[in-house]
């Protein structure tokens, strides 16, 4: 279920959501009557309730060194974190331009692109918790 629930935040594959939705349904009774168990269907279901956040980081390593320090300072234990070269190969990149340049974006709507790190920084501290 975490996977699916991975390859649809990063690739955009919706069947791959709905067999982990369907998959932590099956065997939600069991994850009750069993709360210490069933780990990784636990973590599934609280990716599934946390907000969809991303953070892409396009632009070269040098370029993308002082965002990636900001970004490393926050916990964002279910955001999809895209640092690339390049503005293509996944969605959250598709079309964007880098030169080091950060987008956070929560539930697909996004703050103003940033390059500068306390911006960044800002913007990340605003992130629902």
């Amino acid at each position: 279920a975490l996977l699916g629930l991975w390859i649809s935040r990063y690739f955009g594959d919706e069947e791959a959501e709905q067999l982990a939705r369907t998959t932590i349904r099956t065997y939600q009774a069991d994850m009750l009557a069993a709360a210490g168990g069933f780990g990784g269907l636990w973590q599934a279901a609280a990716f599934l309730a946390a907000p969809q956040v991303e953070v892409a980081l396009i632009g070269t390593p040098a370029e993308r060194a002082p965002l990636e320090r900001v970004v490393a300072r926050f916990p964002l234990p279910f955001a999809a974190i895209a640092p690339a070269e390049h503005g293509e190969g996944l969605p959250v990149l598709e079309g964007r331009p880098g030169g080091g340049t950060a987008y956070v974006c929560v539930g697909h709507a996004c703050d103003l692109p940033t390059r500068d790190p306390e911006v960044l920084a800002g913007q990340l501290e605003r992130l629902p918790r």
